[in-house]
């Protein structure tokens, strides 16, 4: 293009746009990346997202966005949208992490084929309190949050993507991949609000004092809710998968898998203070490892934790303290407080190094609401509820993918957690999206199963129900 031809045509924009903002309209504009390569926006805020060579660059068109009015989205092609400008403590993303302080869409071609690359430059993606992110179809990866310490604990977590208290993400078919911290929150580092739905948060990994290493939900954080999601070969110090110091969080995640994280303790969910109520619905807690206690589950503080439909198997623990699948170190449960709740959930299979898979400090920590299934049948330190199963073997197969977005653990058709299940609190669908109830043992009575998995022998299932 012509320079002065794009000049001209540039300070058009840039008078038009400033008449519509004195007649009081809201701009809501879209960009078009076209370059994956990293450059500043030459004059943010006139309304054209275009570097010093004309191109717009994701990082010129997140700085247009930011200085504009309204709701703004940006459109990704295929490719790898690197960061290479560097710089740290920097908050008008010039430099370093992208900085959003507006409100602002970012759409791709998919997971993998258009991926934000922080090439461990700085984390990849910074929300401000101000900042309303939308992300869709895209992968964010290799970020890298290299500061320990500071006034600020949301400015030192965060290796993928930071919220800082205010801002608000939503994301929708994303995987944040291979991201650090030296801190908290390798994956994403939370204190604001998050919604999500197909969410794989994959392979992140915290320094040797962080917690977190998919997620971290900090002191101010105010909604955490995700749908269909993969916590998978995370680690932390503290948990592996999620860890939360939330002061009163609404907190519920559904319909997920969290497998092969690793943590000193709570491999899976370490959580700690704060007064949160957690719930778990249809998900699935296996193979994941912890190097003292907890191998799933660690609970401490005023957390209250509900698995409903949960099929907790295969973790690990190394320690004396047991806990192979869940140690907790709170008091009992009393009238309003309950600290770790199950209702139509297995436990089964899991290891440690002594005493119970379930393990606790003080008696009547885990509390069954009814139909827990365990396997062996001393397999947790529980106070039982009504329709409990122990049982020498819970009849549960290999982790597979058995349709759904994530894997399950199937159920035999000689299992005794088919068709067992509280009606009351049996769940619409399973994991993998198949409906409930179904007549999972051929008796001509269509019950609801124990666990994350609903066996459907009567049906052809799609190969992705979601």
């Amino acid at each position: 293009m012509n320079e002065s031809v794009w000049l001209i045509g540039r300070c058009f924009l840039a008078v038009l746009l400033v008449a519509m903002l004195g007649a009081g309209e809201s701009i809501a504009a879209t960009f078009f990346v076209d370059t994956t390569q990293d450059s500043v926006d030459a004059l943010p805020g006139d309304g054209v997202c275009a570097d010093a060579s004309a191109t717009c660059s994701l990082r010129a068109a997140i700085q247009e966005g930011n200085a504009l009015p309204g709701s703004d989205e940006i459109v990704l092609g295929a490719g790898t949208f690197a960061l290479t400008i560097a710089g740290t403590l920097e908050d008008a993303g010039a430099t370093g992490d992208l900085d959003i302080v507006s409100d602002i869409g970012i759409s791709g071609s998919g997971e993998q084929a258009s991926v934000i690359d922080g090439g461990a430059l700085d984390r990849v993606l910074d929300v401000h309190a101000s900042g309303v992110l939308r992300l869709t179809q895209l992968g964010v990866r290799n970020g890298a949050q290299k500061n320990f310490s500071g006034s600020d604990d949301a400015e030192f977590s965060g290796g993928g993507v930071l919220v800082r208290a205010g801002g608000s993400l939503t994301m929708s078919r994303v995987t944040v991949r291979n991201n650090a911290s030296k801190r908290d929150g390798a994956g994403i580092s939370l204190y604001g609000s998050l919604q999500a739905d197909h969410l794989r948060v994959v392979q992140n990994t915290g320094d040797q004092f962080s917690s977190g290493g998919a997620l971290f939900v900090g002191s101010t954080a105010t909604l955490l809710n995700i749908d269909q999601c993969e916590f998978a070969g995370n680690s932390a110090v503290q948990g592996g998968a999620i860890y939360s110091v939330g002061t009163n969080p609404t907190i519920q995640i559904t319909r997920c898998l969290m497998t092969g994280n690793n943590a000193n303790s709570g491999a899976a969910i370490f959580a700690n203070l704060g007064t949160p109520h957690w719930l778990f619905r249809n998900v699935t807690i296996s193979g994941n490892h912890a190097v003292a206690a907890g191998g799933a589950i660690f609970g401490d503080g005023a957390n209250q934790l509900r698995f409903e439909h949960a099929t907790i198997t295969a973790n690990s623990a190394d320690g004396p303290n047991g806990g192979g699948a869940i140690f907790d170190v709170r008091g009992s449960a009393s009238a309003g407080f309950i600290p770790i709740e199950l209702i139509n959930s297995i436990v089964s299979g899991n290891t440690q190094q002594s005493g119970n898979e379930c393990n606790t400090v003080f008696p009547d920590v885990i509390v069954s609401s009814g139909a827990t299934l365990h396997a062996p049948a001393n397999a947790c330190r529980m106070r039982a509820g009504a329709g409990d199963i122990a049982t020498s073997d819970a009849g549960l197969g290999a982790l597979n993918d058995n349709g759904g977005f994530t894997r399950t653990h199937a159920l035999a058709s000689t299992s005794v957690a088919v068709d067992a299940a509280l009606t009351a609190n049996c769940a619409a669908t399973d994991q993998r999206g198949q409906a409930r109830p179904s007549d999972g043992n051929g008796d001509g009575q269509s019950l609801c199963d124990i666990g994350a998995y609903e066996l459907a022998p009567d049906r052809i299932l799609a190969a992705d129900f979601e």
